[in-house]
């Protein structure tokens, strides 16, 4: 199982595995995780090259669509992907502003066409 490192009281019991009603998603977490990790040195070389944030409002990637302006609730990462957090307790699903484009979903890579 890879490395990640999990910041609770000292404690606690960080590790996933340890948990069967978390343990798959766990798995699949940390493989999104590695994943994504050249996308993410990809950015912070980015960022120490140009001053560009990491993670960004909607409106700094989409200055044309006054939509993304007022939406606080949802951001970029880099330029190509698009967060929508759950903020509520006790809510497994959250309902999301796509900008005009192709997404993809980052579990099955189905596409949703705006």
């Amino acid at each position: 199982m890879p490395l990640c490192q999990s910041y609770t009281r000292f404690d606690a019991c960080p590790e996933l595995y340890r948990w069967p009603s978390v343990a798959e998603v766990g798995r699949r977490v940390l493989a999104l995780r590695y994943r994504l990790l050249p996308f993410y040195y990809t950015l912070v070389h980015a960022a120490t090259e140009t001053g560009a944030p990491i993670f960004r409002p909607l409106f700094l990637n989409f200055p044309g669509d006054p939509t993304t302006f007022p939406n606080s609730r949802q951001f970029m990462v880099g330029d190509s992907l698009l967060g929508t957090p759950v903020l509520e307790p006790n809510v497994t699903t959250v309902e999301g502003y796509f900008p005009a484009g192709v997404w993809y979903n980052l579990w099955d890579n189905s596409t949703v066409d705006t």
